[in-house]
């Protein structure tokens, strides 16, 4: 299997508790897909390569990111501005996923929070892929 039919898989679950973040989008060179069952789960895949993301909120947001050892393996946080709100987030992916990747992103001035899971997909996205089903 190529590296090429590798793709990452990105799904954004918000957790919140007065008044969740909401993700407006998540760039990427394919479009966001939002669960029908679950607006606060989104998809977006993109190929393996992409060297970074960009999640968009509705709002600025003073982030905040948990640097886990997951995360610090994963992804290096991309500074935006001067370091004070935001509307984005800016991740550089160091490289490919082996397994899947969690990345807790809080917004330090109101407590609200998202978590954002990466991981590895192989091109089979058809209706038979389980893990992408259970995601969605």
């Amino acid at each position: 299997m190529s590296l090429s039919t590798h793709f990452l898989l990105l799904a954004v679950i918000g957790a919140a508790i007065a008044a969740p973040l909401k993700v407006e989008y998540v760039l990427a060179p394919v479009p966001l897909k939002q669960s029908s069952t679950d607006p606060t789960k989104l998809v977006a895949v993109v190929p393996l390569q992409t060297p970074t993301v960009v999640i968009k909120f509705d709002k600025p947001i003073l982030a905040e990111i948990e640097k886990t050892s997951e995360f610090e393996s994963n992804f290096e946080q991309v500074p935006i501005g001067n370091g004070g709100e935001s509307v984005i987030v800016k991740l550089k992916v160091k490289s490919t996923l082996e397994k899947p990747a969690i990345v807790n992103i809080k917004d330090t001035k109101n407590g609200d929070s998202v978590k954002v899971m990466v991981m590895a997909e192989d091109g089979r996205l058809g209706g038979s892929d389980v893990r992408r089903d259970k995601l969605v």
